[in-house]
Order: structure tokens, then C-alpha cells, then sequence
């Protein structure tokens, strides 16, 4: 079937009902073809001019209805500009930006019916808030600008009102500014931000230029994806995923509690800290030879060593770990600025016996499984599911892991006039007492990282957890048939140690 034929199946398909949907999907199903081939084709637009929300956007309105005023919600990017700086270039270029990124110039609202719409405002222009502190002494200027910073990352967002992208702009000298922008993450998720700074270089260096920058034109806009996804979830789509994970994390689970150097607050509130160690050399080869071997992705080792490493400090054998997904598993999404990100939850169990070349296979099947059900909202599974709620515990899962292949994501912005480079925010918050960050890196090292709540564990023991992970890669890599609870977690050093520990030549001397 040729692509202009799936496209016109794909706008017939848009323009049924509800009822006629569900048979065009059944009978896909029945013919054992698959909804994911058909393209995002253009959405109608209501004569309203509202469109619906996709299904992650409607928890982030939902959460926003609880509480107005909470910051937690904001994505925030932040560089320092060493160089020459055309401020009216910079002032248009976010303006481009927003003219080629419908969702930056969007504002919700509620119709008649009770249903939430989002609403362009072609009107709308993105204003940059400027800040001058190059009298300031070096002391007060760096606290002065922490206090600007964290006054545009903690302003609350009106979804009501729009204006959902905010630009801040800090002078500390003739050649050195502070660039901070802020979004509300029902616009956006971490990775428009990136593409968001990306574009931002290549428009502001044409502008300055005097030309347009070279960009290709976007297939489709987020509004159009929301109104896709929802009409197929709806015509039966979601059923068939919701099938899939229910299966898989039935029954009872167990809450997973890291022992923590110091008691757990009742609210749950903790800043974040962050460990990293690199994985080079013959290990790193190591793990893409037993990938090669066990047909496994890097992402399936990394999982199974952390899960296994969890186990191993909790003494649980039911494992389940949060995984943020991109959802961007189609060409048109790639460089279009929304809310795609996705939660599942990857369940491992370990029962007596298991080797480790049996939990990567474990590992594996759940992994290709769950990227086959990767559009299932989370919120829908955890309502269906019905988990215990426990104030301060985060239902489904209590530790994310994180996989990015460094070459995967938009790079930083680059200007031939000037130095862009990443300006630390402060303290952030931390959202899970545990989470495992690796990045796969063009050179082939990979780069495991470990935040944790800080006011939960010390920073010593985090260490020994990034040691024994790769402790546990290193047994998976040389003796992939060796039982979980055989597998070392302590080194040669701390092994010699605990044995130095033990030995008291002084005991009992006077016997």
C-alpha cells in the first residue's frame, strides 16, 4: 500500500464517528494490521478554535486546578552568553520561534459542556525580561542573579491566561549576559526545551544576518497529534495496551524503601544531589559484546544491573521501576515542541535460582513488550490499577531509570560571535528518593549517574551504590551464568577491608 493511499485513509479515518472508528480499528485488528502506520495527518479545527488536549496535557491541566501557585511544573534551561549580544535580534528570534511553535502561544480554557480546550492566540508575543546587575560587586551579583533566576523559575504559570513561555535576560557585563528561559510543562517536556535553545541559535544567528534561518517546515502541529492519539486510543487502542499492562503488574507489589542514613520526612520534600562515574574501557567494550551475544540494547543491562542492584539493598525480589519515554517513535514528532513524554513501569522478578544471563533475558522481553504498549497514559494505568495510595509514596513505582543516547537529543545551541554554556540553576527538588541516569556517548564510554534526595542518604553511600553497579556489570560481562545472590557487590579493597574488619588477633588473648 503506497504512502499517499495511507494518507488518505488516515483523513478518512480522522473524519468518522466515534462507533465508525472502533470498526475501522477492529478491522485492522482483524487483518492483523497495525494503527501505527497510518501518518498524523492535519486536524480539523473546531469553528471555536478549540482543540482538545492530548491525554498528558489533561493531567498537567487537572494537577494545575489542584494548585495554581506550585512551580513544580516548570521546565527551566538557563546559559550564559559570553560575547557579543544583539538584544532586538534576540527579542524577534524568540518571536519566530513562537510564530514556528503553536504551543508556545496557547492558553486553555473550559467550554460550556465542561470540556478543556487549548486555544492559539495568534496574537500573543513573547516578552524578555531584562535585568541589568553589571554594577554589582562579583559577591552580590551572583546572589542577585540566583534571585532573578529563581523569581522567573517560581512565578506561577496562568493556563488561563496564557503567555506559557517566559525569557529573562541578566547583563553582568558589556559581553557577558545570563539567558534564562521557562516554560510550563503542559507545552512542552525536556526535550522541546533542548530543541527550543537548539532553533533559538540558528534563528538568532540569521537574524543577526539580516536573513531567515534555514528550517525545514513542520509536518504537523501538537494540536494535530493530540486530536491523532485520541482517536485511536479511543476507537480501541488503548483497550489492547491497557490489556498489556494490567497483565503485567497485577497483584500485589511491594513498596520499594531503600535503607536511608536518616528518617523520611512525612511530606516528602527533599532537594536533589547527584553522583556520576564513567564505564570505559574493556567493560564498556565488554557490554556491547554481551550485547552482540544476547541480542540486548545497552538500555536492558544498565535497566537490569540497577534493578538488580535495588534487590539487592532491599532484599525484595518484585521489582518495578518508573521509565520515562520521549514518545517521539515518529519522524513528524521529532522536532515539534509539546508535551509527548510518556511514564511505564518495567517489572522484574527475581525468584531463587535466577542467573544472570536469565534476568537479561527477563529484562528483555519486558522491554520489547513495553515499548510495543509505549502509548498507554500513565494516568489511565494507575486508575485502572487501583494501587494503595500512601501519602508520600508515588504509586506503581518509587525509583525512575533513565537511558539517553547522548547524539539523540538536540544539541546545544552554537554561534560564531559568541559562547553559549549551561549556567547552573540551584537547588532543585528532588522528585524520587532514588534515580539512575546513564547516557551513551558518541566516544562508546557510558555514563552512569545517581540522584538521590539528599537529605536521605550521604553521598558516601550513593558511592558505594555506583560502585556496585559496576560490580554487577562487571559479573554480567564476565560470568553472565552466575546466580543473582552469588553476584559480588563488594570490590577487592572492600572485600579486604571487611576482612580486616572481622579479625580481632587480640580476642580472647588470655586464654
Amino acid at each position: 500500500m503506497s504512502d499517499p493511499m495511507l494518507t488518505r485513509l488516515a483523513e478518512r479515518f480522522a473524519q468518522l464517528s466515534p462507533a465508525q472508528r472502533r470498526k475501522f480499528y477492529q478491522k485492522l485488528q482483524d487483518q492483523g494490521q497495525s494503527w501505527t502506520q497510518f501518518p498524523i495527518v492535519p486536524a480539523s479545527v473546531p469553528a471555536d478554535g478549540g482543540a482538545p488536549l492530548s491525554y498528558a496535557q489533561q493531567r498537567q491541566w487537572f494537577l494545575w486546578q489542584l494548585d495554581r501557585e506550585s512551580s513544580a511544573y516548570h521546565l527551566s534551561s538557563a546559559l550564559r552568553w559570553r560575547g557579543a549580544l544583539d538584544v532586538p535580534a534576540l527579542i524577534r528570534s524568540f518571536g519566530q520561534l513562537a510564530d514556528r511553535h503553536l504551543q508556545l502561544k496557547v492558553r486553555f480554557g473550559v467550554k460550556p459542556d465542561g470540556s478543556v480546550c487549548q486555544y492559539v492566540d495568534e496574537a500573543c508575543i513573547p516578552t524578555v525580561e531584562q535585568a541589568d546587575v553589571h554594577d554589582l560587586k562579583a559577591e552580590a551579583q551572583t546572589v542577585r542573579v540566583q534571585q532573578l533566576v529563581q523569581q522567573w523559575q517560581q512565578t506561577p504559570f496562568d493556563l488561563e491566561a496564557g503567555q506559557l513561555l517566559r525569557v529573562g535576560l541578566i547583563r553582568l557585563a558589556a559581553e557577558e549576559h545570563v539567558l534564562v528561559v521557562v516554560v510550563h510543562h503542559i507545552i512542552a517536556d525536556d526535550w522541546s526545551l533542548q530543541l527550543l535553545v537548539q532553533e533559538f541559535g540558528q534563528i538568532y544567528d540569521a537574524s543577526v544576518q539580516g536573513r531567515q534561518a534555514d528550517l525545514a517546515p513542520l509536518p504537523i502541529r501538537y494540536t494535530d497529534y493530540a486530536a491523532w492519539q485520541r482517536s485511536w486510543m479511543e476507537a480501541g487502542e488503548s483497550d489492547r495496551q491497557l490489556a498489556y499492562w494490567t497483565a503485567c503488574l497485577q497483584g500485589e507489589r511491594p513498596v520499594l524503601e531503600l535503607p536511608a542514613d536518616a528518617p523520611r520526612r512525612a511530606d516528602g520534600h527533599y532537594t536533589v544531589a547527584s553522583q556520576q562515574r564513567v564505564i570505559d574501557g574493556p567493560l564498556a567494550e565488554g557490554i556491547r559484546q554481551l550485547c552482540a551475544r544476547e541480542r540486548l540494547t545497552p538500555f536492558m543491562v544498565f535497566l537490569a544491573a540497577f534493578q538488580l542492584l535495588l534487590a539487592r539493598h532491599t532484599g525484595l525480589s518484585d521489582i518495578s521501576v518508573g521509565i520515562p519515554v520521549s514518545n517521539r517513535n515518529r519522524p513528524e514528532l521529532e522536532g515539534l515542541v509539546g508535551f509527548f513524554v510518556n511514564t511505564q513501569v518495567l517489572r522484574t522478578v527475581m525468584h531463587e535460582g535466577l542467573g544472570l544471563r536469565q534476568l537479561l533475558a527477563q529484562v528483555r522481553q519486558t522491554a520489547i513488550g513495553a515499548q510495543a504498549h509505549q502509548d498507554m497514559p500513565f494516568d489511565q494505568l494507575v486508575e485502572a490499577l487501583h494501587p494503595v495510595r500512601t501519602p508520600g509514596v508515588n504509586p506503581l513505582f518509587q525509583v525512575m531509570f533513565n537511558y539517553l543516547t547522548e547524539d539523540a537529543v538536540p544539541q546545544q545551541a552554537a554561534l560564531p560571535d559568541a559562547v553559549l554554556e549551561s549556567y547552573p540553576l540551584g537547588t532543585q527538588g528532588a522528585q524520587f528518593e532514588l534515580v539512575m541516569n546513564t547516557v551513551e556517548a558518541p566516544d562508546g564510554t557510558f555514563h552512569v549517574g545517581l540522584s538521590w534526595a539528599e537529605e536521605l542518604f550521604r553521598a558516601e553511600t550513593i558511592g558505594r551504590m555506583l560502585s556496585h553497579v559496576g560490580q554487577i556489570l562487571d559479573a554480567m560481562v564476565h560470568h553472565p551464568d552466575m546466580p543473582l545472590g552469588n553476584v559480588p557487590l563488594l570490590s577487592a579493597a572492600e572485600q579486604t577491608d571487611l576482612q580486616a574488619w572481622g579479625c580481632n588477633a587480640h580476642q580472647h588473648a588470655s586464654l
